[in-house]
């Protein structure tokens, strides 16, 4: 299926032009993006955004012979993704912040010792958390905060089911290493 972005644009020449590039270098561009991030969303996202770059730079696009094409597309649809990634590094606090307001309810049912406990505990991790590699991240978030089946969590990681469990695992294992690294 082809982007509304492209459809949108106005002369059918350059229209049809980025429909046939984008068909042609479809998969090309899916699987770039995958490598950097397989969560699917963001592959959607990336596609579009790297989509809507490459019909900023159109005329530059039929410049090219089907080598620099390849290699600019390459790089186009790398450079959106790792960008994105890093706009959601500077954003991925506020997903923390969210849960601190039930953290605090949670907190004023318990005792004033293990609230400084809890309280630490969050703080520490809460540091820790912009330094996770993404995958971490995710898996933590998808099955603590977001409460998501193994199943869902394979599905969006493009892993077998079974294989989430060891993952989850060692995820947990690299976040107490920077937490204990921390103290």
């Amino acid at each position: 299926m082809i982007p509304f972005c492209i459809l949108a644009i106005e002369d059918e020449q350059d229209r049809e032009y980025m429909a046939a590039l984008y068909i042609e270098y479809q998969r090309l561009m899916y699987s770039t993006i995958k490598k950097i991030d397989p969560d699917s969303w963001f592959v959607e996202d990336v596609m579009q955004s790297t989509v809507e770059k490459l019909i900023d730079k159109l005329q530059k696009l039929r410049t090219f012979d089907k080598e620099h094409l390849v290699n600019y597309i390459i790089s186009a649809c790398k450079n959106t993704a790792i960008n994105e990634i890093r706009r959601r590094k500077r954003s991925s606090v506020w997903t923390f912040e969210e849960g601190w307001d039930s953290f605090e309810q949670a907190a004023a049912e318990t005792d004033v010792e293990e609230q400084l406990i809890r309280k630490e505990s969050v703080e520490r991790l809460h540091q820790a958390w912009p330094q996770m590699d993404p995958r971490d991240r995710y898996l933590l978030e998808a099955h603590y905060y977001l409460e998501k089946s193994a199943a869902e969590i394979a599905e969006d990681l493009d892993m077998k089911p079974e294989n989430v469990r060891m993952a989850l695992s060692r995820a947990r294992k690299r976040v107490g290493k920077l937490l204990t690294n921390q103290e």
